[in-house]
């Protein structure tokens, strides 16, 4: 079946029917292909009725000409996968797509096919791009909604105006339009953060939503306004704090901000991040050392390993009450709310007919009844919490000639076993005020908890319900119509579940479910026994699961399940040492070069070379080029890990005579942003020795002669404000300034052209050199920030620079490798390591994820049975490696490259997100979407 997607200025309308894009974003290469359907599943069962998906170059070329769209790599299945399961596609095919993935997407080899300008009109650039697309958007547009298949949207490239202006990037931006309308696309495009013309523009945030609103209906008022990612949480990068600042709380609040304001399309960017698998994590701007951990967790309302987390049972409710009360969000218009209201709290209203909707925000900083008079008289209240925003709807349509008023939060309206059946919900404890008025005489059925008002006008009842976490039940009826009301607390809601497929059900007390061919899947997680009531499934009929019974009820019996974890075989150590020589080594393929020269594919290389000093001391050695973390040895010995980029310096041992220097770099992920695309990786130049550095961040001065430090907080200086600071060259050639500068820069009174270089990437690296002169040399620097975190002056001599080095890539151990048992203690140096362990035996009717912990390691890869699984680093903040089922055998093989020689003898194996299940008969047809467990 196709679908007509058409869209005015209020929202989408998909076959004459306004909908609101409620959308996850959903990855398909960041999970094995055997985690789709549950991942998927998950999200449908929070309310989403849209995934959102970028689509990875790199993933589907990673050799020039070589195509590949198996596996987790078919996204193809991934979009059938996704109309299978009646969910919607955005699909974002870039060709540049950021998201924290190495390169933002494009492929690493396109960095050696010449000088070219990424993401731009460069003919050279659009070559490569253009064939890509050849593969990719045939696949999307053979599976557009209008052609019955998923795709409903598409997205034209990613944040261009983050690079250049929409008049600046117009020849490209309108030639990958034209690209995809010539390979068939006729869905709507859409762009987020610079726009085309012919495309929807959305917007990217995570607060501010009324900004974002006002700036798109100035550019775009005849379009829907969309947030295309509505960050739900954030990335973390190694050696930084984990980036769990965005509470649950905070999410809710964010979200009703969003609706408030008059989106009609939110997409959880990300609903689920899944895992940057080998070496796909990219770099971002922000600091020297942003490199991506292998978890793209995200800290979002599903974890890595698929777990539902808080996050999950906010979009969840919050999807509830979108899709309650969809028709008059998407049909109103916000206007000025002529109320008066009592404490800390603002109110704001949309309207439409007869109905409004007051969002009522607290700015105090306790929980309390906020009241309010509109400005017919009426007074309202709602329960706030600090900092949340609370609904108070007033004459909602519900049935035929019905009308409904409520003080809190909706969690879904549909019809089971013929009767409309409503959840409401607030906080355990907490009361609601609820008022339903029928065409005629109504009838209520309420338990005694639920305090039912003002009966004697007949067609009106007013109700004051406390939520408890049992749920309560209450009918009403009038002539023929009648509805069903369900009270639930928060926390209860949060293990309340629609299932919409074929004959609707709602499962209260679980844990989630999912459909299965024996019936449905009731998940729950070992603990106490706990109640699931079962409303519905009866095709129709009544007397199996009567409202007024409470429904059918099933004990959900703990069980003890102690699934046994993995065991390590004998750890062996590969009896080679990885550390190579000056000359000649142990291995081939070296590369005799007078400077370094990166890393050509991904990995880790070893650049060695000698330097002859006259006596014994210790030197600075200046790497003016660096892009990744160096680990620095001396004859052998491990000096220190240089771990800043962009260029460094660090102080080593020379004795008298020559010395061997060796440096161990790993590819850490490419920038996925920003005009630094397609760096040089690793150790890249020149290297010096005997040279300078010095930390630049002290001794500045403003025009007035006032002393500015910058690695402390400057409230008195003014944004922009002139800050002037001078050295000398005394005897050194060259000098680079690295770290955080400003936009406007001068040395010597020359203006210096910093390009696209922004004041919040916090990085770049500057060759002051040409700008010198003898004597004192004056920079000049627009203030921006303080504190600063790295400002580093490197000085170097040009006699000093050390030659002819041999660059070799560190590969994995070819078969006929000797091992030898590794005993507890650390290797001295770099090491490969190896053990063998059994497939877990799995419980039937158990559901787990397996995840290891590398305690003692230092950092390097790891590899289960040939399959790259990550990078790892012992400065955190990741603590936990994920390894997906899928990828085991009965028998199976681990190896780690290990940076230090760490013994990896405590490194163990631990399950998450373990649940049971179980199955529920005669739920479905044969015919039904999932798995074949449990039996």
């Amino acid at each position: 079946m196709s679908y007509k997607l058409e869209y005015d200025h209020k929202s989408f309308i998909l076959n004459g029917r306004r909908e609101f894009l409620h959308a996850a974003s959903i990855h398909y290469f960041r999970f094995p292909q055997e985690e789709w359907q549950e991942v998927l599943w998950k999200a449908k069962l929070a309310g989403v009725n849209c995934i959102d998906t970028y689509f990875a170059w790199n993933v589907h070329e990673p050799t020039p000409g070589a195509w590949d769209f198996t596996a987790n790599r078919n996204c193809g299945a991934y979009l059938d996968l996704c109309a299978e399961l009646g969910l919607h596609v955005i699909a974002r095919p870039g060709p540049f797509i950021c998201a924290e993935w190495d390169f933002g997407g494009l492929p690493d080899w396109i960095a050696d096919q010449g000088e070219m300008e990424y993401r731009s009109a460069d003919p050279r650039f659009l070559h490569y791009a253009d064939a890509y697309f050849d593969q990719v958007i045939p696949m999307i547009s053979s599976r557009q909604s209008t052609q019955g298949g998923s795709v409903i949207l598409v997205q034209v490239e990613n944040e261009y105006a983050h690079l250049k202006s929409d008049e600046d990037g117009r020849e490209y931006m309108e030639y990958l339009r034209d690209g995809l309308i010539r390979r068939g696309i006729e869905v709507p495009l859409i762009s987020c953060e610079g726009g085309v013309e012919g495309a929807i523009e959305g917007a990217n945030f995570w607060s501010g939503a009324d900004v974002h609103y006002w700036k798109l209906r100035k550019k775009q008022p005849d379009t829907p306004k969309i947030v295309t990612e509505f960050w739900t949480g954030w990335f973390d990068k190694w050696g930084g704090a984990r980036a769990d600042h965005k509470t649950p709380a905070m999410l809710e609040a964010r979200m009703m901000e969003a609706i408030r304001a008059g989106f009609t399309g939110i997409t959880h960017y990300m609903f689920c991040g899944g895992t940057n698998f080998g070496d796909e994590g990219g770099r971002t701007v922000g600091g020297d050392d942003v490199f991506m951990v292998t978890s793209y967790d995200y800290d979002a309302p599903l974890s890595e390993y698929l777990g539902f987390t808080p996050k999950y049972g906010v979009v969840k409710r919050i999807g509830g009450f979108i899709q309650t009360t969809a028709d008059f969000l998407l049909e109103s218009e916000e206007c000025e709310a002529d109320v008066r209201v009592n404490g800390k709290a603002t109110v704001r209203m949309r309207r439409h007919g007869g109905t409004s909707m007051y969002f009522v925000e607290q700015h105090g900083n306790e929980r309390g009844d906020v009241y309010f008079t509109d400005e017919a008289g009426s007074t309202y209240m709602a329960t706030v919490n600090p900092g949340q925003i609370v609904p108070v709807t007033v004459n909602l349509p519900i049935l035929s000639g019905w009308k409904l008023s409520y003080n809190s939060f909706f969690g879904g309206f549909h019809t089971i076993d013929g009767t409309p059946t409503l959840i409401v919900f607030s906080d355990s404890g907490q009361r609601s005020w609820l008022r339903v008025e029928a065409p005629g005489d109504l009838s209520v059925n309420a338990p005694a908890s639920a305090q039912v008002n003002n009966m004697e006008q007949k067609r009106l009842a007013e109700m004051d319900l406390c939520h408890f976490d049992h749920p309560q039940n209450i009918d009403l009826s009038s002539g023929t119509q009648s509805l069903h009301i369900i009270v639930l607390s928060t926390s209860v809601m949060d293990r309340t579940w629609w299932d919409l497929n074929g004959d609707p059900t709602l499962y209260i007390g679980a844990d989630g479910f999912e459909p299965v061919k024996e019936g449905a899947g009731i998940w729950y997680r070992p603990g106490q026994d706990s109640v699931l009531v079962r409303w519905g499934g009866s095709n129709g009929t009544k007397s199996d699961h009567g409202f007024k019974q409470g429904g059918t009820r099933h004990i959900l019996k703990q069980e003890t399940v102690h699934p046994e974890l993995p065991k390590w075989g004998l750890w062996e150590v590969m009896q080679e040492s990885p550390y190579p020589s000056a000359h000649g080594g142990h291995g081939t393929g070296a590369l005799v070069t007078d400077a370094p020269s990166g890393i050509r594919g991904r990995g880790s290389v070893w650049y060695t070379a000698r330097v002859h000093s006259p006596e014994s001391c210790s030197t600075t050695m200046i790497l003016p080029h660096t892009q990744d973390p160096v680990r620095i040895y001396m004859d052998g010995q491990e000096a220190g890990l240089l771990k800043s980029s962009f260029g460094g310096a660090m102080t080593v041992p020379l004795k008298s005579g020559d010395n061997e220097i060796s440096l161990l770099s790993q590819h850490m992920g490419r920038f996925n942003f920003s005009y630094y695309l397609g760096e040089p990786k690793g150790v890249h130049g020149p290297v010096y020795w005997d040279g300078k550095k010095e930390d630049f961040r002290y001794g500045w001065s403003t025009a007035d002669g006032r002393a500015v430090h910058l690695d402390q907080v400057n409230r008195d200086l003014a944004d922009g404000e002139i800050l002037r600071k001078s050295f000398r060259k005394d005897g050194y050639d060259g000098f680079r300034l690295v770290g955080s500068l400003s936009e406007r820069m001068s040395v010597n009174g020359r203006n210096i052209d910093m390009g696209l270089y922004r004041n919040w990437y916090r990085i770049v690296s500057l060759d002051l050199t040409p700008y010198l002169i003898d004597g004192d040399n004056v920079i000049e620097m627009a203030y921006t920030s303080s504190p600063v975190a790295r400002l580093d002056l490197l000085g170097y001599r040009n006699d000093r620079c050390i030659e002819e080095w041999e660059q070799r890539p560190v590969t994995v151990p070819a078969v006929n490798r000797a091992w030898t048992p590794a005993g507890n203690a650390d290797v001295s140096g770099p090491a490969w390591y190896r053990s063998r362990f059994a497939k877990p035996v799995i419980p039937e009717g158990l559901l787990v994820k397996l995840k290891l912990r590398l305690t003692g390691l230092s950092k390097g890869s790891f590899w289960v049975n040939g399959q790259p699984m990550g990078r790892y680093w012992a400065i955190g903040p990741q603590e936990y490696y994920k390894v997906p089922l899928a990828v085991l055998c009965e028998e199976n093989e681990i190896l780690l490259f290990d940076e230090e020689g760490r013994s990896p003898h405590q490194i163990s194996w631990d399950w998450e997100d373990m649940c049971q299940v179980l199955v529920l008969h005669n739920r479905y047809a044969e015919t039904a979407l999932g798995r074949n467990h449990p039996k």
